[in-house]
């Protein structure tokens, strides 16, 4: 509980995530969190200004003392196949890597439905919720990293391909950024076709956002993984168009200028 000094106590409090023994023998501990975590991660996420305040507004709200059987307001956005919170953490249990793999897969396929239906921003909140959960398998577990590894690309790529159809484009490169680094480094997976699909979605990025060259090199490298990919060979030749419609202005300009 936030004070300046004997007595004087207010409403202000702190919810504090490590340790913090300065505040030791200052000020009131009054409760703790035991169910919400992802609340506090989320807030502890949020960016500040250079006075320690927060940019974007936090709000507590519709507080007060849970009666016996309301709801608690972690799970949300919930579907007859994510019935689950939006953090691990809120789970309240101890949960095996079959069941974390269960769990993922039913989020994944909540978000699959929600991007056939069009709904592309709710369905990167279900892809980056699989991906909190398949996360919070600790690392040095073996135990169905095929399968792991095989939904976190996934995952990837979806939210990469709902970005693009959003026209987030510098979003959809870093996604998919994700994916060829995971790509390279995982030998033990044959993540091929994955490598394909992320550069060429990143490839379309690239283009939309004028950078020709990363494009055409997206374009080329995944051509060469794929040499009969149709979308592929189409997407160079749009791209060698755009290159040329550049040039034709550039010079268009260029001659202007010296006149």
């Amino acid at each position: 509980m936030s004070n300046s000094g004997k007595n004087t106590n207010g409403s202000q409090f702190y919810i504090t995530t490590a340790e913090s023994p300065h505040l030791d023998g200052k000020h009131v501990v009054f409760g703790k969190v035991f169910k919400g975590m992802g609340v506090i991660k989320r807030l502890q996420k949020v960016f500040t200004d250079d006075q320690d305040r927060p940019r974007t507004k936090c709000t507590i709200y519709n507080c007060g003392e849970l009666v016996p059987g309301e709801e608690n307001g972690l799970i949300t956005h919930a579907d007859s196949k994510d019935i689950y919170p939006d953090y691990p953490e809120d789970m309240g249990i101890d949960m095996t890597v079959e069941r974390i793999i269960k769990i993922s897969h039913d989020i994944k396929s909540s978000g699959n439905a929600l991007y056939m239906q069009g709904r592309s921003k709710k369905a990167i909140q279900k892809y980056e919720k699989c991906l909190r959960y398949l996360n919070s398998i600790p690392q040095n577990i073996t135990e169905g990293n095929d399968k792991i590894e095989a939904m976190m690309t996934a995952c990837l790529l979806n939210s990469a391909a709902c970005k693009l159809r959003l026209e987030l484009f510098e979003d959809t490169v870093e996604q998919c950024n994700q994916v060829c680094y995971r790509a390279e480094n995982r030998t033990a997976l044959n993540l091929n076709s994955a490598n394909i699909k992320a550069l060429y979605r990143r490839g379309q990025a690239h283009l939309r956002l004028r950078n020709y060259n990363s494009s055409l090199g997206d374009f080329s490298h995944a051509l060469r993984y794929a040499p009969n990919d149709k979308a592929i060979l189409t997407a160079i030749d749009d791209v060698k168009k755009e290159i040329q419609k550049y040039k034709v202005t550039e010079t268009e300009i260029c001659r202007k200028m010296f006149k």
